[in-house]
């Protein structure tokens, strides 16, 4: 049997003595703790990346090679609660993939959903830990966020003075948000049973006593385990207290990501929420290079400088070079030259590289090693229409945080105003309800009957629905459908 499955057959003179058999057993029990030990390291090597450990760094944050864990290393955006870029937060592999690990006051807050204020935060080098205390002074509740290292990952523990006022319970939980493009088509295990993580948002949902409506939880267990079949993305979780929840916070907020939850129990203090965080990484990984140059282009004459930005542990090449594309979709290299270091600023180390001998016009591009950039000009006229941008497209889609009679008194000075009526070229016409109503996408002419679009964008007035509005430059960026079902019963077209 062994030579029909292809192995070869060998013998082996065996050594009845007792000496020998006293040898072979000595091998073979050496050989099984060897076998033992290598299962084991494979096994932890598979579990955490090699076995290499967080360490607390002088920037106040927990790094290793493919993970930083910053707590509260950012506070949220002064405008918007949803900013996600506060809280406890996950650099995976070069990406945020994780944000928003603060005690919240629903599953998937929004960004007018009410934040904490931060009292204190300390950093604590000699036991490797970070606190921070916050509170919610409308509701007087304060609390402290603890991040300790612990093994391989990182044990987050939320601790209270005393229980949660009664306004709270069933509300506040720990929340820690994935970034749902880093999770897309991917599994999780959660107590073992697998799913995946939805690509469109099409969760359950349910209406809460108070009468708002809520996404349902994805899946709840002790342990839930992201992305377990990729190394770029594997995070394991375990409520060492309660239980964990997974939400699509997309099924409230087109802006919402996908949640992890931990309650805070009712009537109790001390720790109330411990969560064990670990996640997987590479060994030796390093981060992609950046390479940062001017999209625009460059005029002829002017300082032409790219900026490369790299990982604290790359070794950097020491040329680069420009490459100009040619008519018959060639490069030709036209200059190459060395990087010239900087220096490190926060998290990483900066060089460039400067091509400002070159003035020929031109499409050029940047190789280092096998990367490249983008195609970018370099030409007399480069900044004629880089303005066009900012007023066609910033503006206007910035015109829902301005008041209104701002941009039209500046756009009216700008465009004036109809020769033969003297009625400005740009109003606010308001909401009107319209019989077709276009899409995006006009080229396929699709329509929706019986719209209602808000007049709130400036546009030139070549839309069909927009005629019987002239001389005003009129437009819509959103459509209602309020009665587009009775216009559609009606037989509209």
């Amino acid at each position: 049997m062994l030579e029909k499955a292809g192995f070869a057959r060998t013998t082996t003179e065996v050594d009845l003595s007792a000496e020998g058999f006293a040898m072979q057993r000595k091998m073979r029990i050496l050989t099984l703790a060897l076998t033992i030990s290598t299962l084991i390291t494979g096994f932890s090597f598979a579990q955490t990346g090699g076995g290499a450990s967080l360490r607390l760094d002088t920037l106040g944050y927990f790094e290793k090679r493919g993970l930083d864990v910053l707590v509260f290393n950012n506070w949220y955006d002064g405008n918007f609660s949803d900013a996600k870029i506060a809280g406890i937060e996950l650099i995976h592999h070069g990406v945020r993939t994780a944000t928003n690990g603060d005690v919240r006051l629903s599953p998937t807050p929004g960004q007018w959903d009410p934040i904490p204020h931060l009292v204190d935060r300390k950093v604590n080098m000699g036991d490797s830990s970070v606190e921070v205390r916050l509170s919610y002074p409308d509701y007087g509740f304060s609390y402290m966020i603890e991040v300790k290292k612990r093994s391989n990952g990182v044990l987050i523990t939320v601790n209270l003075d005393k229980p949660l006022p009664v306004k709270l319970e069933g509300r506040a939980g720990f929340n820690l948000e994935f970034l749902p493009s880093a999770y897309f088509e991917k599994s999780y295990l959660m107590d073992g049973t697998p799913g995946g993580f939805p690509l469109y948002p099409d969760g359950p949902m349910e209406r809460t006593a108070s009468g708002t409506v809520e996404p349902k939880p994805l899946a709840v267990g002790r342990t839930i385990v992201l992305a377990p079949d990729d190394s770029l993305r594997m995070v394991t979780i375990k409520d060492e207290n309660g239980q964990l929840s997974l939400y699509d916070g997309r099924n409230l907020a087109q802006n919402g990501w996908f949640v992890v939850r931990s309650l805070i129990p009712s009537g109790k203090s001390g720790t109330v929420v411990k969560w064990f965080l670990d996640a997987r990484t590479i060994p030796d990984w390093i981060r992609e290079p950046v390479i940062e140059y001017s999209q625009v282009g460059y005029a002829p004459s002017q300082r032409k400088v790219a900026v490369f930005e790299f990982d604290v542990h790359d070794r950097p090449l020491s040329s680069v070079r420009l490459m100009k594309v040619t008519e018959d979709g060639k490069l030709a290299e036209v200059y190459e030259g060395n990087l010239k270091r900087w220096g490190k600023y926060l998290r990483y180390d900066y060089s460039t590289f400067d091509f400002s001998r070159v003035k020929q016009g031109g499409l050029y591009a940047i190789e280092y090693g096998n990367m490249r950039t983008q195609p970018f000009r370099i030409a007399d006229d480069v900044y004629r229409d880089a303005w066009r941008p900012t007023l066609d497209v910033f503006f206007p889609v910035q015109m829902d945080h301005m008041f209104m009679e701002w941009v039209f008194a500046g756009l009216n000075y700008i465009y004036g105003c109809h020769p033969g009526s003297n009625i400005s070229f740009v109003s606010d016409v308001g909401t009107v309800s319209k019989r077709i109503a276009y899409g995006n996408n006009r080229a396929d002419f699709t329509f929706i009957a019986g719209g209602v679009v808000p007049g709130d964008l400036i546009l030139k007035p070549d839309f069909p629905e927009n005629k019987e509005d002239w001389p005003f430059l009129w437009g819509a960026s959103y459509i209602f459908l309020a009665n587009a079902a009775n216009a559609l019963i009606s037989g509209a077209e």
